[in-house]
């Protein structure tokens, strides 16, 4: 266990100076705390076209938790992009540089065990990513707090902190394919082309299209002509499976739905909006979070096969 947490201490420390890592955490910490400090513009807009909506209707009922945690809908494509580049920082130089510069095969020259070197190495990783994306959206979600006025309940702290833990699977994830890119493949050129090829595809809701054009030819249209009414009900089970294979998907698909006190339900023929709590809105989810544990594992786990069973020095 020694060699394991000299190989923690030493990644962690490789990290803090490396540039590229600290730029593109620096552009992270910086988007997530402007995107904090301005989200209170929309959600004042949002309460006084509520309030609006009261004037003319007394009967009108505001909903300031719908409002409340606006700032999730405007931090995802920060998290699903810029924490994302992070991830693919951390996980090129943790590997590829090292491969690069000669280091890893000096390292491996050392009486530790090959398994050891790859576990510090993702466990390492695992903690600064996971440490970054706690300290970059505490301190959005601090600075957006400042900006608003709003007593926040029990129920909208754990909405957030649920955003949050997403956050830390869907970056480690990322994490984890670049680190399996950087051990299979060993020009630098291809693993940031394949990694950036990901990240585009995985945010380009491509899989939900897949799965769309995919459903069509299998089940036929999914919806009547000129309507709303199912016309495949087996249809929609099947595109959301496909469009599912994108965490980044999977990850905005449930972050929409913790930002709103209600959830819409197919119910009867027509969508009704039913109230929620941040349980309702993870198990009504629990595929798509399902998929974002899944990835980090399948992708630590396979860094790891292919760093103890290949030669990669």
């Amino acid at each position: 266990m020694a060699g394991l947490s000299v190989i923690i201490k030493k990644e962690i420390a490789d990290a803090v100076s490396n540039k590229t890592f600290m730029l593109s955490l620096g552009v992270l910490m910086l988007s997530v705390a402007l995107t904090g400090a301005t989200s209170g513009r929309a959600y004042s807009w949002f309460i006084n076209n509520e309030i609006v909506k009261k004037q003319y209707d007394p009967t009108y009922e505001i909903d300031y938790a719908f409002c409340s945690l606006i700032i999730i809908r405007y931090l995802i494509r920060h998290i699903k992009i810029l924490g994302a580049l992070v991830a693919v920082a951390y996980g090129f130089n943790a590997i590829n540089k090292e491969h690069t510069e000669g280091s890893l095969k000096i390292l491996l020259s050392y009486p530790i065990y090959r398994d050891q070197i790859i576990l510090g190495k993702l466990i390492a990783g695992f903690i600064v990513i996971t440490t970054v994306t706690i300290a970059s959206l505490v301190i959005g979600f601090t600075l957006y707090l400042f900006s608003i006025t709003v007593s926040f309940s029990p129920d909208l702290i754990m909405r957030f902190s649920a955003f949050t833990i997403m956050s830390v699977l869907l970056i480690s994830g990322y994490l984890g394919m670049s680190m399996l890119f950087s051990i299979a493949f060993k020009d630098s050129k291809t693993v940031l082309l394949a990694m950036f090829l990901l990240i585009g595809l995985f945010n380009s809701q491509a899989s939900l299209s897949f799965g769309r054009a995919l459903s069509d030819v299998i089940y036929g249209s999914e919806l009547k002509p000129g309507s709303w009414t199912p016309l495949n009900p087996q249809a929609v089970p099947f595109q959301d499976f496909i469009a599912k294979l994108s965490p980044a998907y999977c990850f905005e698909r449930v972050s929409l739905d913790l930002r709103i006190s209600f959830l819409m339900v197919f119910v009867g023929g027509k969508y009704v909006e039913i109230p929620s709590d941040v349980w309702m809105v993870l198990s009504s989810n629990l595929n798509s979070i399902v998929a974002l544990i899944a990835v980090p594992i399948i992708m630590f786990a396979a860094s790891y096969v292919f760093f103890t069973r290949r030669d990669i020095a």
